[in-house]
């Protein structure tokens, strides 16, 4: 069991129900990945209606969905193992420290899909996180599905983290209609071709596999574009969806978090996955 400085907490995520969930930062959760590396469709229908991407594109609101789907969730910040608080440290740690993101904002007002006002609240996001799912996310049907599929196409970006096994790439393909395949990780090479001229060259050059890291094969859709990895096992992809865009990151980003916002920083927060695929991920449209 680590102790409850930050600075211990561990660099693997915990597999354990909710009530074996221990008070603090939970001990690891061993995957047979190596660590990281150390450097740096459903047709969008008419309704309901969103509005389209902001006129000005640097000013952007990112939103990350809320509701305690981790194991470790309290809804509070303050835990290295709650996924929704450290991407929310993360940003806010961007804007107060990154000049790329000084008219960026974020909003933590979606927490379920059932919410009758999730289309408007969405409608006034230029980015949404959705997080990790050791938990199945409430009113996740096809209304709300159609409802995400027709931001994105919109104009707008989802940003989709990794979770360990498949609900990830279910998430996607009931929102999007694709054929995605979940596939483990090893760690990956940036995609020098892929990511030319693109906000992602000159990433950092691998991305390993910390905590709960996944993979996926997205070679059965045509719209999408590796940048670390390839089609057939990509740690980072990119997706067109309509006018909008799809970037999946294989990671869950458990320990990430910053000491920001009543957060604390965690083991994990200077990770190439934060500190560059995230980061360039939040810049690319």
């Amino acid at each position: 069991k680590p102790s409850s400085s930050p600075s211990a907490a561990p660099s693997y995520k915990p597999s354990s129900s909710p009530s074996a969930a221990p008070s603090t930062t939970p001990s690891e959760k061993p995957t047979a990945s190596p660590s990281a590396s150390p450097s740096d469709s459903h047709s969008p229908s008419t309704t309901p209606s969103v509005s389209s991407a902001p006129s000005t594109p640097l000013d952007r609101t990112v939103g990350i969905y809320m509701e305690q789907l981790s194991y470790g969730s309290t809804g509070l910040p303050g835990r290295c193992d709650d996924e929704s608080q450290n991407l929310v440290s993360i940003v806010r740690n961007l804007i107060a420290t990154d000049l790329a993101f000084q008219n960026f904002d974020v909003d933590e007002s979606i927490a379920s899909f059932a919410d009758p006002a999730f289309a408007s609240k969405l409608a006034a996001l230029s980015f949404f996180f959705m997080v990790d799912m050791e938990l199945s996310p409430t009113g996740w049907d096809a209304t709300s599905q159609t409802i995400l599929a027709n931001w994105v196409s919109a104009g707008n970006t989802l940003l989709m983290t990794g979770t360990y096994g498949t609900r990830d790439v279910n998430f996607l393909n009931d929102a999007f209609g694709w054929n995605l395949s979940s596939v483990g990780c090893s760690t990956s090479s940036i995609n020098a071709a892929n990511t030319a001229g693109t906000k992602f060259a000159g990433g950092t050059p691998t991305l390993g596999c910390p905590s709960a890291t996944d993979h996926i094969n997205c070679s059965g859709v045509s719209s999408c574009t590796a940048m670390w990895g390839t089609e057939t096992d990509a740690a980072v992809a990119v997706f067109r969806h309509g006018l909008g865009t799809v970037v999946y990151l294989g990671f869950d980003y458990y320990n990430t978090g910053y000491a920001v916002g009543g957060h604390r920083d965690c083991g994990a927060r200077n990770d190439p996955w934060v500190t560059s695929a995230l980061r360039k991920s939040l810049l690319y449209q």
